[in-house]
């Protein structure tokens, strides 16, 4: 055994191994080398034959696809059904606290509209208001798309996973930009937890576009209806109760998953203490033009949610009046503290 030893440490004292750089070089020369025999082995594969592979490929994504759209669809159906016909979407320009929507989920908001809080858009309505497609934007610039997918992910993760959540990215509002979306962006929100984008386009053709993107994507699309008087125009001209009917069915017509029609009131909460006889016409005849759930959003506050969700809409959408009201607390808050 002691001769044996004495052999064994003499043949490798004097071996001469290869580095761990070399064993991994050589590894991979022979995957390579198997690759190349099997390929040359493998028949020749024809056009018709990857012309199929693709197709099936293609088909496995629209499923897959659909299925997402149809997971969405449900949620929304959910809490419109357990709301009695008529939820609430919560804006996030209430607040920048992530903590405000987790309370808000837990008692009972269902549906989101996510915006980055260091986004222009949420900017511009602390510094414009109304003014801000033409005063407040413009010197700001615009947050880099991953900032905003980021942004949905951590939104997404502390909501619980049946909420519904639609976003606004800055090239969703029309006064600020008209392109088509990307495709790339549309999925990467879509990845990140998106059901829905919310989108404001100023006509039939821009929506039509729009929403076959999104489909394509996994999204689910809006699509609105504004009076062409309206201070800011974010949707389909319509300026008789027969106008916001015909553009409402072409709009669902070309997909839109839900149809919406603005008040005119936009940035108005805290002054719209009451809905006009003519807005309740336009809100009542949507609700019947179309089989889509419908939504309705500007300048609604708690002293008016009731006559608008007395018209039947599906969803009502509450930006500025939950943001004046955390604003406000917090201002009363503060006052108090420092007396």
């Amino acid at each position: 055994m002691k001769l044996l030893r004495r052999l064994l440490l003499g043949y490798y004292e004097s071996a001469s191994f290869p580095s761990a750089e070399v064993v991994a070089s050589n590894k991979l020369h022979n995957f390579r080398d198997r690759c190349i025999s099997l390929n040359s082995a493998r028949p020749a594969t024809s056009e018709a034959t990857r012309n199929r592979s693709l197709t099936a490929i293609a088909e496995t994504k629209l499923w897959n696809m659909e299925h997402r759209l149809e997971i969405a669809r449900n949620k929304l159906r959910k809490f419109i059904k357990k709301h009695d016909g008529t939820t609430f979407n919560v804006c996030t320009v209430i607040s920048p606290g992530l903590g405000v929507f987790k309370s808000l989920a837990e008692a009972g908001i269902g549906v989101f509209e996510v915006v980055h809080p260091a986004s222009s858009i949420m900017i511009a309505i602390a510094y414009g208001g109304s003014q801000m497609s033409s005063e407040a934007v413009p010197p700001f610039g615009t947050l880099p798309r991953d900032e905003y997918i980021r942004w949905i992910r951590v939104f997404r993760h502390i909501v619980p996973d049946d909420v519904y959540v639609m976003g606004l990215p800055e090239e969703g509002l029309v006064a600020l930009y008209q392109d088509p979306l990307p495709d790339d962006y549309l999925l990467a929100m879509s990845r990140a937890g998106l059901d829905q984008i919310h989108l404001h386009r100023p006509t039939l053709e821009d929506y039509e576009e729009a929403i076959k993107m999104c489909h394509q994507n996994g999204l689910l699309c809006d699509a609105y209806i504004s009076h062409p008087d309206d201070p800011v125009k974010m949707g389909v001209p319509a300026r008789t109760v027969k106008d916001v009917v015909d553009a409402a069915r072409k709009l669902e017509r070309v997909g839109a998953d839900i149809v919406g029609l603005m008040t005119g009131m936009t940035y108005q909460a805290s002054k719209a203490k009451e809905i006009s006889p003519d807005l309740e016409k336009r809100l009542e005849a949507l609700v019947r033009a179309v089989n889509v759930p419908t939504i309705t959003e500007g300048g609604i506050s708690p002293s008016n949610y009731k006559a608008v969700k007395e018209t039947g809409v599906n969803i009502i959408t509450i930006h500025t009046a939950f943001r004046e009201i955390s604003e406000n607390a917090a201002l009363s808050a503060v006052t108090s503290l420092l007396k």
